[in-house]
């Protein structure tokens, strides 16, 4: 087969190839090539988030990277962007697009500057107690993020401060990583105990005995926090 035409068709390049049963077209994605990726930002055992620029925008946005060949759950993957594309929350990472090559698949989230929760308390154990105002509104915004999660039948399962990122323009709270959400509408009963062991609740802890735990024991990883 030879190629015989090639262009752009609804913001995607393909090559049209001649066969015996007929022509057949060959989609390639060049939205790789939207982004500038620079410096990184962090790193995990499975992905690297980098800093990167819109050629089309100049818009300040992450891109993270997750290395295809240690996914080892593409379902709890793909719930992840699922969950993500399907909410609409001041105080949740939005996802912008993804994307993905031979080798890695691509999450491309707004930035948030300010780090995580976790390195905000670690400045206030230095530098003094984080502000009493601060703090509550703090929980509040994990709590309006929270129950918008939960009125739409999703739980995310694993809140804690590494997943609370602050957006250092607004001061927002933003929830991410919804890798082991549960998006049933039902909110069934768990089993299973997801989150991290010091954030999780007792009824979480006590699964391993066939013990049921649902969403409303979920909000404890907040009081915790």
């Amino acid at each position: 087969a030879l190629p015989i035409c090639c262009g752009e068709y609804g913001g995607r390049y393909y090559f049209s190839m001649a066969t015996n049963e007929g022509p057949i077209y060959l989609y390639y994605d060049q939205q790789a090539d939207n982004w500038c990726i620079g410096e990184e930002l962090g790193s995990g055992a499975t992905s690297t988030v980098y800093r990167a620029v819109s050629q089309r925008t100049g818009e300040e946005v992450a891109v993270k990277a997750i290395s295809k060949a240690f996914v080892t759950d593409a379902q709890m993957l793909e719930n992840e962007i699922q969950i993500h594309k399907a909410t609409d929350h001041p105080n949740i990472l939005r996802l912008l697009e993804t994307f993905e090559d031979k080798d890695r698949l691509y999450l491309v989230t707004e930035l948030c500057e300010g780090g995580s929760l976790t390195e905000r308390l670690a400045f206030h154990e230095q530098a003094g107690p984080m502000p009493e105002r601060q703090a509550a509104l703090y929980v509040e915004q994990v709590l309006s993020a929270a129950l918008y999660c939960h009125q739409r039948g999703v739980l995310h399962r694993d809140l804690k401060p590494q997943n609370l990122l602050v957006d250092e323009k607004t001061m927002q709270l933003k929830i991410a990583d919804f890798g082991t959400a549960d998006a049933g509408t039902s909110l069934p009963l768990m089993r299973a105990i997801v989150a991290s062991v010091r954030e999780a609740e007792p009824e979480a802890v006590l699964a391993a005995v066939g013990l049921r735990w649902g969403r409303h024991a979920r909000v404890r990883a907040l009081s915790t926090m």
